[in-house]
């Protein structure tokens, strides 16, 4: 089993089971990205699949910096916890981060359907996983 139980008898996760391991990979990533966009803009937005024209746009990687930053922050305090549930929940509701991402790629002019998907919808991939991970874990929990 992959949790601990607590004195009031609450399923915790072990920091060895897979669903923290890939929780604290998504933070960190997240972490990776809020710097890279806040810090190195061109290459964030040559990565993310829309490249810069205009050195005002700029702006908005470091927007995008900011959320990715409150991401890895939120991931890590509820890593905290430990407990399941929340994780499950909050990375149910920041999958629309790489969902809206992917549709924006897919649908600007600029964008390419190979980066949309192989970068975007690889990583909407990876948090339906985490979910089901997570909320498999809350359940077992019983």
């Amino acid at each position: 089993m992959n949790m601990t139980n607590t004195a009031l008898g609450e399923a915790r996760l072990r920091v060895s089971s897979p669903a923290f391991v890939m929780t604290a990979i998504l933070a960190l990533f997240m972490l990776f990205l809020a710097l890279r966009g806040v810090f190195f803009p061109h290459g964030a937005a040559v990565a993310f699949g829309i490249p810069i024209e205009n050195p005002s746009d700029l702006f908005y990687l470091r927007v995008k910096g900011d959320r990715d930053l409150s991401t890895a922050l939120a991931l890590l305090a509820l890593m905290a916890l430990r407990r399941p549930l929340p994780l499950a929940i909050f990375v149910a509701a920041a999958m629309v981060q790489p969902l809206f991402d992917c549709i924006l790629v897919l649908t600007d002019p600029r964008g390419s359907a190979v980066q949309a998907l192989s970068v975007h919808g690889s990583a909407v991939v990876y948090v339906v996983v985490l979910f089901v991970l997570l909320l498999r874990a809350h359940v077992r929990r019983g």
